[in-house]
């Protein structure tokens, strides 16, 4: 009998634009299909995916005269295993990930 897998939840705060974040979708999708529909992101396909939820770009102010865009998002698995979905989370923050110096 198959396991059944729920549908999984991460919420984030990327230090990421939309076109940055769309900018990299090739990196992280690599052969899977991949829907765009405005803020919303599907990567796989109807039985098995990952649904990345944009939200609206926001500033996080860290002086009085610096500033940095970010975007809050959900990650929604469907169909992934528990480990499925831990390699797919790990892929997802390398993708998306700045360095600093």
């Amino acid at each position: 009998m198959a396991k059944q897998v729920f549908p999984y939840r991460i919420r984030k705060e990327m230090g990421f634009t939309h076109n940055e974040i769309f900018r990299w979708l090739p990196n992280l999708a690599k052969d899977l299909p991949t829907k765009v529909e405005g803020l919303r992101i599907m990567v796989g396909d109807e039985n098995r995916h990952v649904m990345i939820i944009l939200e609206e770009e926001r500033d996080r102010a860290l002086s009085a005269l610096w500033s940095i865009r970010y975007t809050p998002l959900e990650i929604v698995y469907h169909g992934y295993t528990e480990e499925e979905r831990m390699r797919f989370q790990e892929h997802f923050d390398r993708t998306y990930f700045k360095g600093g110096g």
